[in-house]
């Protein structure tokens, strides 16, 4: 039978849908609370020009690393809208995400190698592997798909060689671009795709590569000035012997190639620098991976063009440079299909290797399910990561809040003092335990841990404001208020501020919360929240009538937000 294009898309599609459908029952976790739900800049449309003009990652203390992906944070505007708080829908949208890049990719290597079958075989792998799982059960690793799929669409329009396509093609690669940082890489996809399977001179491939290279440029000028406005980002740092620094990217390289073999153990937190002596065999795999790499290349010149896609793609993330980890699993989403085009272009067409081929297929597949599994929920998935990665500060510190949530106190505990011990500068840690401290009551200890966590971090706007809460429970206002002016300080963050209107509130300074309030609404119109503080403070004022229109304009803001509608709620019945 032989195998039509519809057909070909239609099994890839029913593949893919296959191994991550069950990702729609997950919940969220990690970073899905800071990207979706604490942050207020998705609760609206009227967000959609700030996320162009503004870090990822809203309120976010300097220092942290910065991100722009404004592409990102637009998709969960359109999720908020349609789904609210629900984690399915978003589950979903990273699912229908996957599948365009399947079967764009699919429509890509066909016109590659002019071989259905081959298109067939790397775009499946790709569909399934589960190594990729990262960037597709977990919300927050939407940039990947995102990203990937607007570079395979321009790549599909830039082959049609025609002025509107072409036009559409820069249109999609300024998406990408707006969608993960590694979209910087196309022009060099292009350029290798016309010097390799073009067989064009350098002089023609690098014009082929030059009007995708030239936005590259402008948008990384406008991704720098954005970034400086949104505040100075860091440079992570790597403060590594030279010996090591070498040794990284073929331990690196290593890691990655026995994942996509065999991907047994996968987990977020992966450490290649420290560790025992088999560290050096690792290194050493590195090296003769590279080795047989190179002797893939020159096989084919599509064996050739698929290695170096997985090279370039691969090599500003294998350790060359100081990121925020040495690896990740979700940094193969790009790498690995050109890897799949290389190896799957020099396997022998034979039926045992087709019956061979489902099944590893299938195998993969069920693999990709159960890893799924393991972001269900928070507990799960950090108790397997601090399993596999005992080193994780990130997986102990959320496990710890696992437990809190759980009401098992001394499991909470056990793990953010374990934080502090393995990460004893990281002030986050020490927030989240003073947080805990005080929720008990311990007003003692939650002070100490705030005050250790601001001797790390001066400034830290997370200890200030456990401070300014400790002082306001022992009563001391002017202490709990000045804790507040200084978490504020020179800071535009709203949130801030309507923490701040939400403690004069309390002690009954209703003029100075109003004014808080309206400065907060005057910063951030979209703001609902500021609008549902200035709504209460108008309502204990007695100004009915001004209350209920400020919560009526917090529920137009955000139709999924429950404080406005119990408000009009409360307001209708005071007035009654």
């Amino acid at each position: 039978m032989t195998l039509t294009r519809s057909h070909m898309l239609l099994l890839l599609a029913l593949l893919t849908v296959l191994a991550y459908a069950n990702t729609t029952h997950n919940a969220f976790l990690w970073d899905d609370h800071a990207l979706i739900t604490n942050n207020h800049r998705i609760r609206n449309e009227r967000y959609l020009p700030v996320a162009f003009r503004s870090d990822l990652f809203p309120d976010q203390s300097t220092g942290s690393v910065r991100y722009y992906r404004p592409l990102q944070t637009a998709t969960y505007i359109a999720d908020y809208a349609l789904w609210g708080l629900s984690p399915a829908g978003y589950h979903f949208t990273n699912l229908l995400l996957h599948l365009t890049c399947v079967l764009l990719l699919a429509l890509l290597i066909e016109q590659l190698a002019a071989n259905r079958t081959l298109a067939f075989a790397v775009a499946a792998l790709f569909a399934v592997h589960p190594v990729l799982t990262n960037a597709v059960a977990y919300v927050a690793g939407r940039a990947d798909p995102l990203a990937f799929a607007a570079m395979l669409g321009a790549w599909l329009l830039w082959l049609r060689r025609r002025p509107l396509p072409f036009t559409f093609a820069l249109l999609c690669y300024l998406a990408a671009l707006s969608s993960r940082e590694n979209a910087f890489l196309f022009p060099l996809l292009i350029l290798l795709h016309s010097l390799i399977l073009n067989r064009n001179n350098w002089r023609r491939a690098l014009l082929d590569a030059l009007p995708f290279a030239l936005l590259a440029v402008a948008f990384g000028l406008w991704r720098t000035a954005v970034l400086s406005l949104a505040g100075t980002a860091s440079h992570t740092t790597w403060t590594l012997p030279w010996t090591v620094r070498l040794q990284i990217p073929f331990r690196a390289l290593a890691t990655y190639l026995g994942l996509l073999a065999w991907p047994a153990h996968l987990q977020m937190e992966r450490q290649i620098v420290f560790g025992g002596s088999w560290l050096y065999v690792l290194t050493f795999a590195g090296t003769i991976a590279t080795a047989a790499l190179v002797w893939l290349a020159r096989r084919s010149r599509l064996a050739c063009f698929g290695v170096c896609w997985f090279a370039v793609t691969l090599l500003p993330v294998s350790g060359l440079f100081s990121l925020n980890a040495t690896m990740a699993e979700h940094w193969l989403y790009v790498p690995c299909s050109g890897l799949f085009l290389a190896v799957a272009t020099l396997m022998p067409r034979s039926r045992i290797m087709a019956a061979v081929g489902l099944l590893a297929l299938a195998a993969l597949t069920a693999r990709t399910m159960a890893r799924n599994r393991d972001w269900q929920d928070g507990k799960r998935l950090f108790v397997q990561t601090k399993a596999a990665a005992p080193h994780s500060t990130a997986a102990r510190v959320n496990l710890g809040l696992e437990h809190a949530q759980a009401g098992e106190t001394n499991q909470a505990v056990k793990e953010w003092i374990a934080s502090v011990q393995a990460a004893p500068g990281d002030s986050h840690v020490w927030n989240n335990l003073a947080a805990f401290y005080l929720k008990q009551g311990e007003l003692v200890r939650a002070e100490a841990v705030a005050e250790e966590s601001l001797r790390q971090a001066p400034g830290n706007v997370g200890a200030l404001s456990r401070l300014a809460e400790i002082w306001e429970q022992r009563g001391k206002f002017p202490m709990a208020r000045l804790c507040h002016l200084r978490a504020i300080g020179d800071s535009l963050s709203v949130p801030l501020r309507l923490e701040y209107g939400q403690f004069l509130l309390r002690q009954r300074r209703r003029s100075e919360a109003l004014h808080i309030a309206e400065e907060a609404c005057a910063m951030e119109p979209p703001h609902a929240e500021a609008h549902n503080l200035r709504g209460v403070v108008l309502a204990e004022m007695g100004r009915f009538d001004e209350a209920q229109a400020a919560f009526q304009t917090a529920q137009k803001l955000d139709r999924h937000s429950r404080n406005a509608t119990r408000n009009l709620e409360r307001l209708r019945k005071l007035r009654q």
